[in-house]
């Protein structure tokens, strides 16, 4: 998959250089076949593993570069808007964080299907 450094550096709360964004993916277990510069824009292939789908997009390689980096992920209003709603549950769920020192933020999503 070919990825744009920027496209990347848009997702990005901070700048990064295009060769420490190559080093952290690497060593996220990312491989970069090849690095290219094309009218000015530094292009990356990635490998992209079957197991690895959440990076088969430049939001989801730049959540992996945030990962492997410390640097912020600046997420796009348009997905803020549709996955991070925040509501009431409906049904019979109920959890409890017993250590909120090991798991200090509890995410999830429901889906309920009319039949």
């Amino acid at each position: 998959m070919r990825v744009s450094f920027d496209w990347l550096k848009d997702f990005m709360e901070s700048k990064i250089e295009a060769g420490k964004a190559q080093n952290f993916l690497t060593m996220a277990g990312l491989e970069i076949t090849s690095f290219s510069d094309i009218e000015g824009d530094h292009v990356m292939e990635i490998e992209v593993t079957p197991n690895r789908p959440d990076c088969l997009s430049v939001l989801g390689i730049a959540r992996e570069l945030s990962a492997a980096s410390g640097i912020p992920v600046k997420l796009p209003n348009s997905v803020k808007k549709t996955f991070m709603k925040k509501g009431s549950a409906q049904g019979n769920i109920k959890i409890e964080i017993l250590d909120k020192h090991a798991c200090p933020r509890y995410l999830c999503r429901l889906y309920h299907e009319k039949c």
